[in-house]
């Protein structure tokens, strides 16, 4: 069976690129972009040029402060506002989401890195409490002298 000649056109009434035998009589008029032999190789040529016409959406994946100060990440499609700090943008959809997922893995293993540090504190210090108080400025120089002398290793 031998091999037809086939041509990729863009439709305008469309807005698409079509594939179609080149005796075919439903051709529309216009520029034809690509001509070749085999149904398979235009049908690949078509779907290139239709992937080449059409514009890349970008994927930024951004930062911002919550009100209580924790760093949420977002993703945006397209322009981000202002406010917002772009860490890094991508071409595809998978891999933004990947960055927000090692992002948000990496945040919360320092917070909780975070909170251990501080239990350590309050253990030594002998405060006995569920929640982690708000230091005050003569607590922190408590827990500085303590790292100093080496009466703790925190």
């Amino acid at each position: 069976m031998p091999e037809e000649n086939y041509v990729v056109v863009l439709d305008k009434d469309r807005d698409f690129c079509r594939l179609f035998r080149s005796n075919s009589e439903d051709v529309p008029a216009g520029e034809i972009l690509w001509s070749g032999m085999g149904l398979r190789r235009g049908y690949d040529a078509m779907i290139r040029l239709n992937k080449e016409r059409k514009p890349v959406e970008i994927y930024s994946v951004c930062s911002t402060k919550s009100k209580k100060g924790r760093e949420i990440f977002k993703l945006v499609k397209g322009q981000p506002k202002k406010e917002i700090h772009v860490l890094s943008i991508h071409a595809e959809y998978k891999p933004a989401c990947e960055e927000i997922k090692r992002l948000t893995e990496a945040r919360n293993a320092a917070e909780e890195a975070e909170k251990a540090h501080a239990r350590a504190i309050m253990k030594r210090v002998g405060i006995h409490s569920k929640r982690i108080p708000k230091w005050t400025a003569r607590d922190l120089e408590y827990i500085a002298w303590l790292k100093e002398t080496g009466k703790m290793a925190a």
